[in-house]
């Protein structure tokens, strides 16, 4: 059966590498259709927030899945 995955994110964005490992799960899972990505944040590094985005888009890119933030 297919799934949606659902990725959240909350508390200061200081380190992405704990989204990253949720990230590469949802890459090895082809049953993941689609997914929902909720934020929940006052903010954080800009480096984080961007590593964050560029394994998001290549997440995105790679498994032509759309992503609902």
């Amino acid at each position: 059966s297919e799934k949606i995955a659902l990725l959240e994110i909350s508390g200061a964005i200081m380190d992405g590498e704990s989204v990253k490992r949720v990230i590469d799960a949802i890459e090895r899972d082809d049953k993941v259709k689609a997914l929902v990505l909720r934020v929940d944040s006052p903010g954080g590094t800009v480096t984080a927030s961007d590593y964050i985005y560029h394994h998001l888009s290549q997440l995105t890119e790679k498994k032509k899945i759309p992503m609902v933030v």
